[in-house]
């Protein structure tokens, strides 16, 4: 049977830089997920998720929408490190309120793929 794990809730921070003319920003990321574990049975929430670094870089497509890739990796239990490659969009709604959407696919160490689908609100100071 097929195993997945769907993030329901994210925090974390970010540090971004835009390069003076261009459209590319760069950011160091940190999150943490709380997720949800299926199987064909059963689904249990979660709390013990690994913690997830890494770097994104975006193209500003429009003044307000930015596309990004991601690439990060899990630090967690064994069975839950690994590699995290994302995509995801960033629309601006003010100068400190985002709308976020991003798809990350873990790749534990253990075969199994964990895939994450984020979606919410993101504040900039």
């Amino acid at each position: 049977g097929s195993y997945e794990k769907i993030a329901i809730a994210a925090v974390g921070g970010t540090c971004s830089y835009n390069m003076p003319g261009s459209p590319f920003v760069m950011s160091l990321f940190v999150s943490y997920a709380m997720q949800l574990d299926t199987d064909s049975e059963s689904a249990l929430l979660t709390f013990n998720q690994p913690v997830t670094a890494g770097l994104r870089v975006g193209y500003a497509v429009q003044p307000n929408l930015q596309l990004f890739g991601s690439l990060g990796y899990a630090y967690g239990k064994d069975d839950d490190r690994g590699i995290v490659p994302g995509v995801g969009l960033d629309l601006k709604v003010s100068n400190s309120f985002h709308i976020v959407g991003q798809y990350q696919a873990q790749l534990t160490n253990d075969d199994i793929t964990i895939h994450q689908i984020l979606i919410g609100p993101k504040f900039t100071f």
